[in-house]
């Protein structure tokens, strides 16, 4: 167990005392949990925030994703995913690659199509390690190159 999570599981006892925290230091708290590759922990910080009224930042929301990502929780990542997108963020280049790689470990061509689908048309601009996820998970590839989001090479 490492030390940053140690650190994490007492602040978040300090809280269940009755700490009041910000929404940065909570957004740190997720991005911290995500960083020490406890996704669960990550996430339950993130539900109490929402139960809070707060928001994450943009870094918290990028490494909860990559969390995420990395256990192949592809609902929660999308539940994050629509969150930002409904308040007019994006996630990183990194976190979108991150999740279609995860997708393609899942087989689920059709989360990976609507993300993708979606960012072409808000104009999202595909990093080369993005479009090469894309084009490593074949029914993807092909769906994309029908739909004229990708072309071929």
């Amino acid at each position: 167990v490492s030390a940053m999570y140690r650190g994490c599981s007492a602040f978040s006892r300090f809280v269940s005392f009755g700490l009041r925290i910000n929404t940065r230091q909570s957004s740190g708290l997720v991005e911290a949990f995500a960083v020490s590759k406890c996704p669960d922990q990550a996430w339950e910080e993130y539900e109490t925030m929402k139960q809070r009224g707060q928001k994450l930042d943009q870094d918290a929301y990028d490494a909860l994703i990559s969390a995420l990502a990395r256990v192949g929780s592809s609902d929660r990542m999308f539940t994050i995913i629509n969150e930002m997108h409904q308040r007019d963020m994006n996630a990183s280049n990194d976190s979108y690659t991150s999740v279609i790689e995860c997708c393609t470990r899942c087989g689920d061509v059709d989360k990976a199509f609507f993300l993708t689908r979606t960012l072409h048309n808000k104009s999202f601009m595909f990093s080369e390690r993005l479009i090469q996820a894309c084009r490593s998970f074949p029914a993807l590839h092909t769906k994309l190159v029908c739909h004229d989001i990708l072309y071929k090479e």
